[in-house]
């Protein structure tokens, strides 16, 4: 299955990938609140969960299960902040649109410095659409 918007056609696509599991979250993209109490799961075939958020020239399209929803477009640069909250958990990221515009959000165990395994938010960016097998 191939997502994400092609870099040509939208100004940006964010996909909610792996190691969901019945977590509440909330999406907050340049202050703007896009995704609010959603719970995420993570397909354990592709990888990936139902939230899907683009803006292409239509508008900004929020995209839950099979509620597709359009907003207004948000003025977007090169450089956009994002804040995820996983569970009440607040993560907050700077990306920079010109490494990708898809950017893939993954929430899994990753080994501390210490060699701990802790549950990471991730952002993965592409460039071209993304195939999860």
């Amino acid at each position: 299955m191939t997502f994400g918007q092609s870099s040509k056609q939208a100004d940006f696509s964010l996909i909610v990938a792996s190691c969901f599991h019945g977590d509440t979250i909330k999406i907050i993209l340049n202050g703007y609140e896009l995704i609010t109490n959603e719970t995420a799961n993570s397909d354990f075939a592709t990888g990936r969960t139902e939230i899907e958020i683009y803006q292409d020239k239509a508008g900004l399209w929020l995209q839950t299960g099979l509620q597709k929803i359009k907003r207004d477009r948000l003025l977007i640069t090169n450089q956009v902040t994002l804040d995820f909250f996983v569970n009440d958990v607040k993560t907050t990221k700077t990306v920079d649109l010109r490494k990708g515009k898809i950017l893939v959000i993954d929430n899994c165990y990753v080994k501390s410095d210490s060699g701990e395994s802790l549950k990471t938010l991730t952002i993965q960016q592409f460039k071209k659409s993304v195939t999860f097998e």
